[in-house]
């Protein structure tokens, strides 16, 4: 047996004053006061011990990627989170190419360590992206089974794909997936109606990527001078989607953070980086302003880990500390269908620990009952 003393443990839904946590073979087995005798004991020096971050939407970082066919540089990326309190990922790209997806399979095998859990792709393919250069002109694609059926056979890596409910053949598509055990996101969408955004709910699309990120808000009927909600406003306005949220005070203010969360309560947002590939390793908070092909618009790509986010977080919103861990813990677990073991400090879960102090400053990680990062004294 291991254990962490000395800890304040956030469960996440408690914060537990002056207690231990054992862990065995991966899995956590105690949590209390004096657990008895371990072989190896960590003192947290009276910081938080919560579970690990799960991060449902990145990239890659530092230079490495999980959106290449290349294992070397996905599990090096999966690392380089783990440094930054993150246990488990959806490793995302924007397509889901079955070459990347038989490799996230060979690693999501893995039996210590930090864990892939699966594939998240956010479209089809370019054609599925609304507003992108290749497309302007074009007729809008509809989602034909020829597109995607075939996808569940090419990558049992695929956990999360995402859908654009203004176009033809959506609603089919959400309910194609959903009905095989596979996610399906509101994202990257054109002008849609409150109806094909409810038609694509009522099909099992039970999310939303990145709120506010490449979706319309309120539009106006040019007849009328009727305004009707645009998808943003459908999706605050539905308490059967999860909104995934970018908390780094860039994508989204503080402002617009209380106003996620007013409407959406602990329970109904997660907390992700979207982290792209850069080349340097993470720098806190640098991010990427480039221009973008749609008028009046800009793109911020974040380099931020996940530990900056939820710092950010809480530093420039009215979300407190304890919730916006639940955000990157219970509430992320849920969505990717893992909370029977991930995201949670309960005996039989996974040993995916990590502690940091008041600033949200990572000292020690374990996942899997693994240590990836410690800068605390074993006593």
């Amino acid at each position: 047996m291991k254990k962490i003393i000395n800890a304040r443990v956030i469960t996440p839904f408690r914060c537990i004053e002056n207690c231990e946590v054992a862990y065995e073979k991966g899995k956590i087995t105690g949590i209390g006061e004096n657990l008895g005798t371990a072989e190896r004991v960590v003192d947290a020096e009276g910081m938080y011990l919560s579970p690990g971050f799960i991060d449902l939407h990145i990239h890659g970082g530092g230079g490495f990627s999980f959106c290449e066919a290349d294992e070397g540089k996905i599990r090096q990326a999966l690392l380089l989170s783990a440094e930054h309190g993150v246990t488990s990922v959806f490793a995302s790209h924007m397509f889901p190419l079955p070459e990347l997806g038989k490799i996230l399979w060979k690693v999501m095998n893995d039996s210590s360590g930090p864990e892939i859990l699966g594939m998240h792709s956010e479209c089809l393919d370019w054609d599925y992206i609304y507003g992108e250069p290749c497309n302007q002109g074009k007729e809008a694609p509809a989602y034909t089974p020829d597109k995607y059926v075939h996808l569940i056979k090419q990558i049992p890596a695929l956990r999360k794909i995402g859908v654009d409910p203004s176009l033809k053949g959506a609603a089919e598509f959400t309910r194609f997936f959903t009905s095989s055990g596979i996610k399906v996101a509101i994202s990257h969408c054109g002008p849609a109606t409150y109806e094909q955004v409810m038609e694509c709910v009522e099909a099992g699309a039970d999310c939303v990527t990145h709120l506010y990120t490449g979706m319309s808000g309120v539009y106006r009927d040019q007849q009328t001078g009727e305004r009707f909600p645009g998808v943003i406003e459908d999706c605050l306005m539905e308490p059967e989607l999860i909104a995934e949220v970018i908390g780094n005070g860039r994508h989204l203010t503080g402002q617009m953070l209380n106003l996620i969360y007013r409407f959406k309560g602990t329970g109904g947002m997660y907390l992700t980086t979207d982290s792209a590939v850069q080349k340097e390793p993470f720098k806190e908070g640098e991010e990427m302003v480039v221009p973008n092909h749609l008028p009046d618009r800009i793109s911020i790509k974040t380099m931020a880990p996940m530990d900056y986010i939820v710092r950010e977080t809480v530093k420039c919103s009215d979300i407190p500390l304890l919730q916006a861990v639940r955000m990157a813990t219970y509430n992320p677990a849920k969505m990717a269908g893992v909370s029977d073991r991930k995201g949670k400090i309960g005996i039989g879960y996974d040993a995916d620990l990590i502690v940091f102090d008041e600033g949200v400053n990572v000292k020690l990680v374990i996942a899997r009952g693994k240590v990836m990062k410690n800068e605390l004294e074993f006593i």
